[in-house]
Formats: structure tokens, sequence, C-alpha cells
């Protein structure tokens, strides 16, 4: 299948999937992380979302990917399983 750039809204659910949470904004960037006491603890870096883009980047998608420990294959299935 591969990955492609997916709505910014999409990505916004698959990261409450994961069990993370708004943290902050700075301009456009929202950065996202485990709440407070979750059992993975907190992320290396937060994750930061450009919510003024109607899709993210597929450099983004990696990136956060490799953040969280999730597959591409994992993701995939998500997405699959989402619509």
């Amino acid at each position: 299948m591969g990955i492609k750039q997916i709505p910014t809204s999409v990505f916004l659910e698959f990261l409450k999937s994961c069990g993370l949470v708004y943290k902050r904004t700075k301009a456009s960037h929202f950065a996202y992380d485990y709440p407070d006491g979750h059992y993975k603890g907190k992320l290396p870096r937060p994750l930061i979302v450009r919510t003024n883009q109607k899709e993210i980047p597929l450099i983004h998608i990696h990136a956060n990917l490799a953040t969280l420990k999730i597959s591409k294959s994992e993701f995939e299935t998500w997405l699959k399983n989402s619509k």
C-alpha cells in the first residue's frame, strides 16, 4: 500500500487513538505528548503538528511514527481500519 500524505484531521485522530493529548500551541504548531501518569511515560520530544496545513507531509508522518516507535505497517493497518 505505502503511506501517502493524509488529512491533518485524520492524523490528529490517530494521535488521540495512541493516547496522546494536546499540550500547547506555538504559532500554528500544536504539541502532543502522553498525559501525566501515562503508562508509557513521556515522549523523548513532543510530536509537533502544523494544523494550518490541510495534509501532513510524508516526512512528518515518518518522523512522528519513529518517535512513537510505531511501524509503518501498524500505521497503515490503523488507517485501513479507521475508514
